[in-house]
């Protein structure tokens, strides 16, 4: 019995009745279809980590390139072909929806979960007096919203943190407005973060009277390291960063360390990455 012949590889698709420009209108239709799934995938997850977009543009790549070798791969085995493009297929959507689901909320929802809290203004406000004092609240404006929350994610991106590993008490004076009302502002922010946080608001009198501070501040104890050291620097920075009192200048936010006989209840008993901030009175 004489050697076997080799199989001569010839593309099944096209003959010597192909219209000449068949081929190269074939080969645009599929690059621009899987090219326009990329562009639009990109654009809906475009604050998606770099390695998800680069991953999706390396499957595309891929994906072009088995569509174009299919006659080859079923020559060499019918199986390769569909097991090849399944898996491609199978992992392009897996890193889309991981990248689509993961991405950070946009600036709308932070303005949407913003407006569905803030206690409404009153019925009738002069438009001179409303334009020559902005809102009580120097963390209130949609834009200040953002930047604070794309701040924190950054921070935590920088810091490989994750959003349980910071947890703040609010502690805010309820017979005082600005106090009240930022710290209204402060929970749709941190609503949006992710971080868990807890409320404590002043209602007695006498109570309220003795805890009215300038401001805001930031409470540690001083003995304590790590992550609630971290979490407190993290809001200090973004506060002085964001926020605006209603003549434009910087608050102040300090940070406080407390010893540990001064400190609240609630980081005495609170374990590592507890910060508590207190919203007082306006500076005048």
């Amino acid at each position: 019995m004489g050697p076997d012949l080799s199989v001569i590889y010839e593309n099944p698709r096209f003959d010597a009745n192909t219209p000449t420009l068949w081929p190269v209108i074939d080969r645009a239709f599929r690059f621009g279809a899987v090219l326009g799934l990329e562009w639009g995938s990109l654009t809906l997850v475009e604050e998606a980590p770099q390695y998800l977009k680069v991953a999706t543009i390396v499957i595309a790549v891929v994906i072009l390139a088995v569509l174009e070798s299919w006659p080859w791969l079923r020559m060499r085995d019918k199986r390769l072909f569909p097991v090849l493009m399944a898996t491609l297929i199978v992992g392009y959507a897996g890193v889309f929806g991981y990248a689509f689901i993961t991405k950070p909320t946009k600036p709308h929802a932070v303005a949407s979960v913003a407006t569905s809290h803030v206690p409404s203004a009153p019925a009738r406000t002069p438009i001179s007096e409303a334009k020559a004092a902005p809102f009580i609240s120097p963390i209130h404006e949609k834009s200040q919203k953002w930047d604070f929350v794309m701040g924190i994610r950054a921070w935590m991106r920088k810091n490989g943190s994750s959003a349980d590993y910071c947890q703040v008490n609010i502690v805010y004076n309820s017979l005082v407005r600005f106090a009240e009302v930022s710290a209204t502002d402060f929970k749709e922010i941190l609503t949006v973060v992710g971080w868990r946080y807890d409320e404590s608001p002043l209602t007695d009198g006498v109570r309220a009277e003795l805890n009215v501070e300038p401001d805001i501040t930031v409470r540690t104890i001083y003995s304590t390291s790590g992550p609630s050291r971290d979490c407190a620097e993290a809001l200090v920075l973004q506060l002085k960063n964001v926020g605006k009192r209603r003549d434009g200048s910087a608050i102040s936010a300090p940070e406080r360390r407390l010893a540990e006989a001064e400190a609240s209840d609630y980081l005495k008993r609170c374990g590592p990455g507890c910060v508590e901030v207190r919203f007082g009175d306006e500076s005048k």
